[in-house]
């Protein structure tokens, strides 16, 4: 409904505005100014477009903000659908936004709609280039089958942010379906240059290894990550666990079944 007054909205601002400098070239013309009127007319008219102008950049801003809480918190409540024609709403209002363009984005990728997410990630990098818009393109090239595509905005993620997880790991992915082993381990050894105590960056090293049959450096990777672990998970336990059995390595072994039983409990490992 709000679409059908806008433009009177508008109109009636620019208008008032006029009419009060209208009021005062009159004002002026009774004092004797010669050419006031004449001024006054012409002063009208452009701060009645000038008016006009800021009028309907204001109304649309704060109607794409009202558009975008409103689907924030359709969101947060689980109601997607409705949060997605919301945030269309607000895209519409607000069509250079680049923060609204990911959240666009981002809901019509869990609604696996890849191609129209693509496009908004693709209008959000226009405005500015994040690291997270990069990859969420390489999600959907991946969807779309685009593995070249993929590859190359996964580079990009990772340029952008050297220890961007989720970018490393995706990338690992792709490489190792490419059976390009040896470049996926040099790109996370990169990575965990930049941040050596990551425990998912160690992990994923570690799988690379064991994927390589180099067991012995594996099981190393899996003992640090274990190791620098405040609150190491049972998945990590036992990853660390089976590979120092691979290896035939029986104090570790025994280390790290010491180390679940503490964690689950000796009656459930039975």
């Amino acid at each position: 409904s709000f679409a059908i007054h806008k433009p009177s909205v508008a109109v009636f601002n620019a208008t008032l505005l006029g009419f009060l400098i209208r009021l005062l070239g009159e004002k002026e013309l009774h004092t004797g100014v010669g050419n006031s009127q004449s001024i006054s007319r012409m002063c009208s008219f452009v701060l009645v477009l000038l008016a006009v102008v800021l009028s309907n950049q204001t109304i649309h801003t704060l109607m794409a903000e009202n558009c975008w809480a409103q689907a924030l918190h359709l969101e947060k409540i689980g109601r997607r659908t409705e949060a997605l024609i919301q945030l269309h709403k607000a895209s519409s209002w607000a069509p250079g936004n680049y923060k609204l363009l990911f959240d666009l984005g981002t809901s019509l990728m869990k609604a696996k709609q890849w191609q129209r997410a693509l496009d908004c990630f693709v209008r959000a990098e226009k405005a500015r280039a994040i690291p997270a818009a990069a990859f969420n393109r390489a999600i959907c090239h991946l969807q779309l089958v685009e593995p070249d595509e993929a590859e190359k905005h996964l580079r990009r993620a990772i340029y952008y942010k050297p220890n961007h997880v989720q970018a490393i790991a995706g990338f690992n992915e792709m490489l190792l379906r490419r059976k390009r082993i040896d470049e996926a381990i040099e790109k996370t050894k990169r990575a965990l240059a930049a941040s050596p105590y990551s425990l998912p960056l160690l992990r994923l090293n570690a799988q690379q290894y064991a994927r390589k049959g180099n067991l012995k450096r594996a099981r190393l990777l899996l003992s640090e990550a274990v190791s620098l672990s405040e609150e190491p998970t049972i998945d990590l336990i036992l990853s660390a666990l089976l590979m120092s059995m691979k290896c035939y390595e029986q104090e570790d072994t025994l280390a790290f079944y010491d180390l679940l039983v503490k964690k689950v409990g000796a009656e459930s490992l039975r």
